[in-house]
């Protein structure tokens, strides 16, 4: 892209330094602060079905890596994203209940595996 003249360097620069709270965004809540134990939020801001199906692929992905590197009763996982009012829930939904390659994530009472998902 910066061979072809689109980007210039302190563009690209800055594209690789950036950071973008609520885009594939993992938190785990913290007792210390008055928490619960056990649960950890995936955040993103999709909110077209187009960045949901991106949304769900890294989800599946980013909760296959979790598991494996722990048990499956290690805690909830809890996906949360954005939906506007003049967006349709059931389309943003669907791709969340679409197994994207692999086994997925297990557990919970979807495919994805989470426990509870936020619009």
């Amino acid at each position: 892209v910066v061979s072809q003249g689109a980007l210039t360097l302190d563009c690209l620069k800055g594209l690789e330094l950036c950071r973008w709270p609520g885009r594939r965004q993992i938190e785990k809540d913290n007792p210390g602060d008055g928490g619960a134990e056990n649960i950890t939020f995936y955040l993103d801001g999709a909110h077209t079905p187009e960045s949901m199906l991106c949304c769900s692929k890294w989800y599946q992905g980013a909760t296959k890596l979790a598991l494996e590197a722990s048990s499956p009763s290690s805690g909830e996982r809890w996906l949360m994203f954005n939906c506007m009012r003049d967006r349709d829930p059931n389309v943003l939904f669907e791709p969340l209940q679409t197994n994207h390659g692999g086994d997925g994530a297990t557990g919970g009472a979807h495919t994805m595996g989470f426990d509870r998902s936020f619009f």
